[in-house]
């Protein structure tokens, strides 16, 4: 095989659409990539996602693949999936595990990995295995199990188990740990100060454990740990120390290691993408991920032959990662099971039984935290929504986005909507008290929010006067914030399941049995 088609092995790449473009074409024959990830702008119905995955691998064998290609995606459920239209809407990180039994969390694990097998999707970029203990984490929060290294090991496991049961490959993420941050690495470059002894206490337990387990492939995080890197400013997905030293070497890992997207700012900002690519193989990586920026892939691509070519990378490196690759397609992808002739959507996909399991974990997993008075279908309701804005960039948005007030107008017919936002103007503070002082009850929905942000505070002046229930449908932590509040409801993420139970809780009529996955007081 020649040195191109070699190097091609070692990326994973995006690309815009829902029909193979013609770069992503000429990349496949030219280059034999190794793998391709899906984003939500590549996902229509299930029936376009069955035809594009299965033009992929066509692609593929047609320019002589010797196994068919790794197609990966980000399907985290809750607040971080791809799938839209038809498919199946299953509890995330968090919300399994506030089920406090992580039988749920193998048997949605097994769920979605068998969505994703129908649609010809072989590598789910998941479960988050980040301890998530740091409230002010703007991108991990929800998409962590927990705040406990083994809370986040148990059901983080479960869900490997479930995904690879069901036959497609996982990827744990963000080695070392992504959990204790305040900066989102989407866009900037974040920095963990513990020492080495607190990370093998705590971040490093849940990869440790999955490791034992039989993890397929790790992701690694754009974060730098000054305790296992010395270079100052050189991240986790960039450092020998971390990647080869510390969990090729001692923590015994021999699968794949997969970079996290490479155009994101902490790299593609700093080092840039081509020399971010080079520099994670010669760091020890064996894929790397670039998910958008066709330039840039292309641009990666020659670099990375360059090096070959100039020793500094050997060709030694490269055979071993494409080892370690063809392995992991081996168990998991061959020519001889894949159907390519079929390209209809199995009736196992989103079944009823599916369904019924995800209602079932719904339940179990939506939190109340306050009881109060309860609502009543006769009574009239201001809802305070919250906007886009407050969702991040690993996200992605969907009608969704407005469950709340579309759930609350099934039951009730006096229902007033007012968009809100962390930070509202003088204008929007005085038009919502003014809309207050007209309703029964209001009802307040929040993504994320601080104590000191002014929603948080406007709600504290309407609770004076006027009963307030808050639903929080992201970060668990915003309730507490309000001191005089009816009912504080968790759902974990603003999917329609989750609210439906909430707002179904507010009127009487189920009580949801989870327990919060993370310290919280009523009142702070």
């Amino acid at each position: 095989m020649e040195i191109k088609k070699e190097i091609g092995q070692l990326f994973v790449i995006g690309f815009p659409g829902n029909e193979i473009t013609p770069e992503l074409k000429s990349l496949i024959h030219e280059y034999h990539i190794g793998g391709i990830i899906l984003f939500a702008h590549n996902i229509g119905t299930p029936e376009e996602v069955v035809n594009l995955t299965t033009a992929l691998q066509k692609e593929a064998k047609s320019a002589g693949y010797k196994y068919p290609l790794f197609i990966a995606i980000d399907e985290e459920n809750g607040t971080v999936k791809r799938l839209g239209q038809g498919a199946g809407e299953y509890p995330g990180a968090m919300a399994l595990s506030a089920t406090q039994d992580s039988k749920y969390a193998y048997e949605i694990g097994k769920a979605t990995g068998d969505d994703l097998l129908q649609l010809g999707i072989n590598w789910n970029y998941a479960p988050v295995l980040d301890v998530n203990n740091n409230p002010n984490n703007p991108v991990i929060g929800v998409r962590s199990f927990g705040e406990t290294p083994e809370m986040v090991s148990e059901f983080g496991l479960e869900f490997m188990k479930g995904l690879q049961n069901a036959g497609v490959a996982t990827a744990l993420k963000h080695f070392p740990g992504h959990g204790d941050t305040s900066v989102d690495s989407h866009y900037s470059l974040p920095q963990i100060n513990h020492e080495i002894e607190r990370l093998r206490e705590v971040e490093l337990v849940p990869f440790k454990a999955a490791i034992a387990e039989g993890a397929d492939s790790i992701m690694t995080a754009h974060i730098v740990f000054p305790a296992l890197e010395p270079e100052e400013g050189r991240p986790a997905t960039l450092s020998k120390n971390i990647i080869t030293g510390l969990l090729r070497e001692e923590l015994g890992f021999e699968g794949v290691i997969v970079t996290d997207a490479l155009e994101m700012d902490a790299i593609a900002e700093t080092i840039g993408i081509a020399n971010g690519a080079v520099e994670a193989i010669q760091a020890g990586a064996d894929n790397v991920l670039i998910g958008h920026l066709p330039d840039e892939q292309l641009k990666a691509l020659k670099r990375m032959e360059e090096a070959v070519h100039n020793e500094e990378i050997s060709f030694e490196q490269i055979q071993k990662s494409i080892e370690r690759i063809y392995q992991m397609k081996e168990k998991y992808v061959n020519w001889e099971d894949l159907d390519l002739e079929e390209d209809k959507v199995s009736k196992q996909f989103n079944s009823k039984e599916k369904q019924e399991l995800a209602k079932e974990a719904y339940e179990k997993s939506v939190t109340v935290l306050k009881v109060g008075d309860l609502l009543t279908k006769e009574m009239s309701v201001l809802i305070l929504q919250p906007k886009d804005e407050l969702r991040t960039i690993a996200e992605d948005t969907t009608e969704d986005n407005y469950a709340l007030s579309q759930t609350v107008k099934k039951y009730i017919d006096d229902v007033e909507v007012v968009m809100t936002s962390n930070n509202l103007t003088d204008e929007e503070r005085k038009h919502i008290l003014e809309k207050a002082k007209t309703v029964d009850r209001v009802l307040l929905g929040t993504m994320v929010a601080k104590k000191e942000d002014n929603i948080i505070q406007l709600a504290q002046e309407i609770s004076q006067n006027k009963p307030i229930d808050v639903i929080s449908m992201k970060s668990p932590y915003a309730g507490q914030w309000l001191t005089n509040k009816n009912y504080w409801i968790n759902t974990y993420e603003p999917s329609k399941l989750p609210v439906d139970i909430a707002v179904r809780t507010l009127l009487g009529e189920i009580k949801p049995t989870g327990k919060s996955p993370v310290t919280l007081k009523e009142h702070i």
